[in-house]
């Protein structure tokens, strides 16, 4: 048996524990918890129970443990980090010691004479350990001060973390862009570089009841969590992509496909078409001749002028142009649409009073057409409260359409808020946000309209 030295420590400790453990166990009571079926005693009464019932909460336990999954990958988790972290503990010490750098020999033998050896005496030991524990505390501090007190995201952070590599394993297309603060962005290389769009995706699991909000796939998402548990396909919500303010640096732009027509995301299956009914302002004398239209139509031809003056080849919506759609029917068979047209033919039309609030862009890809999402629309959307009665109003028109046994595959509300379409524009070329901000700047928010309100009458299908 060998004693003292650098195990003094560690026998000393072995004496100290088994004489606590002695105090405990005979003057401590363990706190079990209370049963809803029996009253509060004295302590002396019921200190015997509480031990029997310990066998019992252990087998418990255990078996709770290994029913499970969860629980037992957390312990095991937690078991293999503790056990490298005590190897490490353990190891450190005669790693440094390593005879001529030959490294660490076998056996008790050699670790006594180490332990024992002089040349263990130049070694600081105890500040070595210490710069450890240090290190340790100084990185959770350093971690806290940037994510509490700094108001750093912890995304931010993991983009110095993740393993490029791993996101790229399954066909991914990432890139790392240090002047953007999301991370990790997918590179779209059948489109102009200079945009760097990323396609935020929506992506479910159908083993949790969770998804996943991100720039990456869901291969990529199964890549970084493991073992398939989110679903291989995903669903675009919108894309990130560096803009050209000095001080936010980045433009995020929701989507709203039209892969089966306007705002239609899905493609339709053969036998279905779509449709929809249009509010067709421009065109219409009683909305634009009303002091409220007079004025739209002023404010969208001041506007597309502006649009154009940043590319000639871009042609703004403007005079009978102008409009602003109702309804979009994605995907019905002729004679679902037929009876749909039917219903609005039968719908007595409210007028509808709307004002706007200002110019923002969609990003409409992918289209019927294909291709990659370069196709913007720049539109100036309805304030919410004008929304809301729109919303309203078109979920009245959808009920009946359902109450006539043709309900509608994509519900007005899930789609596009409403607008008007000023122009649509190639993403990829056109300074998007360079002409949004010109806009808005000669067409305020609020005064599209002028002091008045449009009001919408009927639309046409």
């Amino acid at each position: 048996m060998y004693l003292g030295g650098y195990c003094a420590p560690f026998d000393l400790a072995i004496v100290v524990l088994t004489v606590a453990g002695i105090i405990i166990r005979s003057q401590w009571s363990e706190n079990y918890g209370e049963d809803s079926s029996s009253n509060s005693g004295s302590s002396s009464s019921t200190s015997g129970s509480s031990r029997s019932s310990g066998i019992s909460l252990v087998k418990d336990g255990i078996s709770r443990v290994l029913g499970s999954t969860k629980i037992t990958l957390c312990g095991a988790i937690t078991s293999l980090f503790e056990g490298s972290m005590y190897t490490f503990v353990f190891m450190w010490t005669p790693a440094l010691m390593g005879n001529g750098g030959g490294g660490v020999d076998d056996g008790e033998d050699s670790m006594r004479r180490r332990l024992s050896s002089s040349d263990s005496d130049s070694l600081p030991f105890g500040l070595i350990f210490a710069t450890f524990m240090v290190s340790c505390m100084s990185g959770s501090s350093l971690f806290t001060l940037l994510t509490r007190d700094r108001n750093i995201p912890i995304e931010t952070l993991s983009k110095y973390v993740l393993d490029l590599d791993s996101l790229n394993a399954k066909g991914g297309n990432y890139v790392f862009v240090p002047e953007l603060d999301v991370g990790y962005i997918l590179a779209e290389p059948e489109t102009n570089q200079d945009t760097r769009l990323a396609p935020i995706s929506l992506t479910y699991s159908d083993k949790f009841s969770t998804s996943v909000t991100a720039p990456w796939s869901g291969s990529d998402v199964n890549e970084l969590f493991g073992d398939d548990l989110f679903r291989s396909s995903s669903r675009v919500l919108g894309f990130a992509k560096q803009g050209d303010c000095p001080k936010c640096n980045t433009a995020l732009s929701e989507t709203f496909p039209s892969a089966g027509g306007a705002d239609c995301p899905v493609k339709c299956t053969s036998g279905t078409n779509s449709a929809n009914a249009i509010y067709r302002v421009g065109s219409n004398d009683d909305m634009n001749s009303s002091e409220g239209g007079k004025n739209f139509l002023a404010s969208m031809k001041i506007a597309g002028d502006v649009v154009k003056s940043f590319d000639s080849s871009v042609e703004p919506e403007a005079d009978t142009k102008n409009h602003v759609s109702f309804e979009y029917l994605c995907c019905h068979t002729d004679d679902e649409l037929d009876a749909m047209r039917s219903v609005l033919d039968s719908i007595e039309w409210e007028p509808q009073e709307i004002t706007f609030d200002r110019v923002k862009t969609r990003i409409d890809s992918p289209s019927k057409s294909g291709g990659p999402p370069t196709h913007y629309s720049i539109c100036v959307f309805l304030d919410e409260e004008s929304n809301n009665k729109m919303l309203e109003w078109v979920g009245k028109v959808e009920a009946a359409m359902a109450d006539a046994g043709v309900p509608v595959n994509v519900a007005r509300k899930d789609q596009e808020p409403f607008h008007s379409t000023l122009a649509v524009v190639d993403g990829s070329t056109y300074p998007v946000e360079e002409a949004m901000r010109a806009v808005n700047e000669l067409v305020p928010p609020g005064t599209w309209t002028g002091g008045a309100k449009l009001t919408l009458t009927k639309p046409q299908w």
